[in-house]
């Protein structure tokens, strides 16, 4: 294959930490909106046009200007950090214990 007929790929700038914050506040008003697991017709009309609005609450807020692909993928991708950050301190469910001969045992599972 020829390197030549490739078009590459034009990157976006990278999301600054005002910038994520910004949007969370934006998202705020709308979230419950947003994250309804309903798909009919009327609540994805909703979701539509809750989304219309955060775009342009967002970019008139924003030095930068974002697509609204832009502010659905950083949204996913916020969600995906915390749950990252959430799954990190929960406690786990068994506890390996290294006994003082140096073999590994397993205590029983935690039971909540």
């Amino acid at each position: 294959m020829s390197t030549e007929n490739k078009v590459k790929r034009v990157r976006a700038p990278n999301w600054e930490t005002v910038e994520k914050k910004l949007l969370r506040e934006v998202l705020a008003d709308y979230v419950d909106i947003i994250e309804d697991k309903c798909t009919d017709t009327n609540t994805n009309k909703r979701k539509y046009h809750a989304w219309q609005k955060v775009y342009e609450r967002f970019n008139e807020l924003n030095v930068r200007q974002r697509a609204l692909v832009e502010l659905k993928q950083q949204w996913r991708m916020s969600k995906v950090d915390a749950k990252k950050i959430m799954s990190e301190h929960r406690m786990p469910k068994t506890k390996l214990v290294v006994a003082a001969d140096h073999r590994v045992q397993m205590k029983t599972p935690l039971t909540w």
